[in-house]
């Protein structure tokens, strides 16, 4: 059996691992969260230069349109011609609005992950704060038997069987 000294140095290098081991992992979940949001906002941004550029070519087909019908003939802003250049119009403003909508979900999604994992990296430091302070405790109760407290005392801490009661009687004042 090693004596109480050793046992209580191996419960404190114990206690210490259990809480390096919660911090590290607390410390990786935020690089992983802010990792995640970074994700995010460059999907974001990625969204908004993908609406900026359909919105731009949707003002370019919508002048082609024009260009078209007024060379055809037809006279611009008549119904068949005004009905054309909307149809036109409204198709690549869903494609811009589809897409900065994709970009807002992503971020969204990167946003609720990247709080998951915080989340999670403060459960693992308190996790590792909580084996710590066990493993003292253990060290501890483990040393003090080892030293030989509560051998020789009276009741349930040691081995030996509590005093037999000789009386069931309570004295009353008097």
């Amino acid at each position: 059996m090693c004596n109480p000294g050793m046992m209580m140095a191996m419960g404190a290098m114990q206690a210490a691992n259990g809480y390096a081991q919660g911090r590290a992992a607390d410390i990786a979940a935020q690089g992983d969260a802010e990792w995640l949001q970074f994700e995010g906002r460059m999907a974001r941004r990625d969204a908004d230069g993908q609406a900026r550029r359909i919105r731009r070519e949707g003002a370019r087909a919508r002048g082609e349109v024009v260009a078209a019908t007024a060379a055809s003939g037809v006279k611009v802003g008549e119904w068949s011609a005004l009905d054309l250049e909307r149809e036109v119009v409204q198709d690549y403003a869903t494609d811009e609005y589809m897409a900065l909508l994709s970009g807002e979900r992503q971020q969204r999604a990167a946003e609720l992950e990247a709080g998951g994992r915080r989340r999670a990296g403060r459960d693992a430091r308190r996790a590792g704060r909580i084996r710590a302070m066990t493993s003292l405790m253990s060290s501890g109760a483990q040393a003090a038997q080892a030293g030989g407290w509560g051998q020789y005392g009276a009741g349930f801490t040691s081995n030996r069987v509590p005093a037999p009661v000789e009386s069931r009687t309570v004295p009353r004042g008097g």
